[in-house]
């Protein structure tokens, strides 16, 4: 999944899946995310992968547990934490901010995908 129907279906959670209806919930400030043209989009992709799902129905309503994009971000948020405090804990690089009479600019951290990545 990709595009528009995975941005939708990352912001929704799931109500039910009934007789090839799949009705899932979408906080109001998501809603830009809703259209016609979505949920069809959505909808062809669900037929595709589970084939239970026939219709997709997308209901304005108040989210009060985590959505899947809720659950990511909160993960990113969590991994870049990490990697600060590795980057903060590293002796080089304190000898370097001392040294220079740097400063470490924690929103330039990233975790890089490799084998010697925080992980």
């Amino acid at each position: 999944m990709s595009g528009l129907p995975l941005q939708l279906a990352s912001r929704c959670n799931l109500q039910s899946v009934d007789n090839g209806l799949c009705l899932l919930l979408l906080d109001q400030s998501h809603a830009v995310l809703l259209s016609t043209n979505s949920e069809k989009q959505l909808a062809e992709v669900l037929a595709r992968q589970y084939l239970q799902v026939k219709r997709v129905s997308v209901k304005l309503s108040e989210i009060t547990e985590d959505t899947p994009a809720d659950v990511n971000d909160r993960h990113r948020q969590e991994q870049h934490a990490k990697a600060i405090r590795f980057v903060e804990q590293d002796a080089d690089v304190q000898q370097l901010i001392k040294q220079f009479d740097g400063k470490l600019d924690r929103n330039s951290i990233s975790q890089q995908a490799h084998p010697g990545a925080v992980s």
